[in-house]
This record gives structure tokens, sequence and C-alpha cells, in this order.
């Protein structure tokens, strides 16, 4: 097969599980047999991780007007009116970075549909997605071509399987994210700018 059908798959996969909110699998693991199909070099997990963040960065517009649909029940949760508050910061773009870029955790999706909730500027936001989600992504991938067939293999996990258990966990940190009081905590331990 041709390997712009694959970088096809791996945009639509992107874009489609990225505008899924939370639900969505790791489409690094979905991406990683289309890229071992391509070919592993730094070149391809490069482009790849390019891909995926375009992916990602169109999906993610879906996130953001479900939170703009959304906005009048979710103005009155506590950490919908923190996200707001906290995206005035000056350090808000560093932290939306280092948050996105943690694996497995549907953190940016949250925080996304928050951004929409307080209907803050959606363009900065989206420059900050593709940057994270492409120093995630090439994270991801150059330890999945490296790591991940013996880690599922020594677990006796497939990569399908893996990519519905992070879902469920997705789903699991979704309802915690929205019942915890994460400003009490931030607040505790990160002074204000």
């Amino acid at each position: 097969m041709n390997d712009f059908y694959y970088y096809l798959y791996i945009f639509l996969e992107s874009f489609i599980f990225n505008a899924i909110p939370v639900l969505g699998p790791s489409i690094t693991i979905l991406a990683l047999p289309a890229l071992i199909k391509i070919g592993i070099s730094i070149w391809h997990i490069l482009l790849t991780s390019f891909i995926l963040s375009l992916g990602t960065v169109t999906g993610k517009y879906i996130i953001y007007y479900i939170g703009v649909l959304l906005s009048k029940p979710l103005s009155k949760n506590k950490n919908v009116i923190f996200i707001e508050k906290i995206s005035k910061k000056k350090s808000f773009p560093f932290i939306f970075i280092i948050i996105s870029s943690i694996p497995l955790l549907p953190l940016d999706d949250l925080i996304i549909m928050s951004l929409g909730a307080s209907k803050v500027s959606v363009y900065f936001i989206f420059l900050i997605i593709f940057i994270s989600r492409f120093i995630r992504s090439s994270v991801e991938l150059f330890i999945g071509v490296k790591a991940l067939e013996k880690v599922t293999s020594f677990i006796g996990i497939d990569m399908f399987l893996l990519s519905i258990y992070s879902s469920i966990a997705s789903i699991i940190f979704s309802i915690l994210f929205f019942k915890i009081d994460w400003g009490k905590y931030f607040n505790k331990y990160v002074k204000n700018d």
C-alpha cells in the first residue's frame, strides 16, 4: 500500500478519536501498526507525529465547541471557573503543554472543553495543542517502537486491548476531574503569577 494511504489513515484516526471527548483510545497506539508498515525511521516517526498533531488540532475544535454549547450548564462548575482563571496567567501555555503531553490521560480534552465553556480565545490554545501533541506523539512513538512490543508481550496484552484499557482509564479520570476541586490543590502547591 502507498505510504500516502497510511498517513491518511493516521490523520483520520487522529481527527476522529480526538473529536470524541475523553473516550477515544490512544491514537499513538493505533498509529503504531501503520508506522511499522511505512517503515521505522526517525523521519517517519517525526512525520507521523506531525500528522497526528494536525488531526488532533482539527478534532479538538469539536471538543472546544462542545464546551461552547455546554457553557451554560458548565459555567457554574468550580473546575471550569478555575481553568478560566488560570488560562489568564502567563504560565498557562507552559502548564498546558506539560499537562497535554502526559500520555494516556485526557487532561487536554477536559481543559479544552472547559476553555470552550468559558469562551476563551481558541487560536493560541490550538497552537499549544499542536506543540504538545507533537511532543507527546514523538515521545510515545519513540518509546512505543522500541518498547511496546516487549511490554505488551510481557504483560500479555496486545495493543488493541491496551488502547481499550487506556480508554476506560480516561473515562474514570474524566469523572474524577469534575468531582475533585483541582483549584484547591493547585493553589496550595503553586504560587500565583
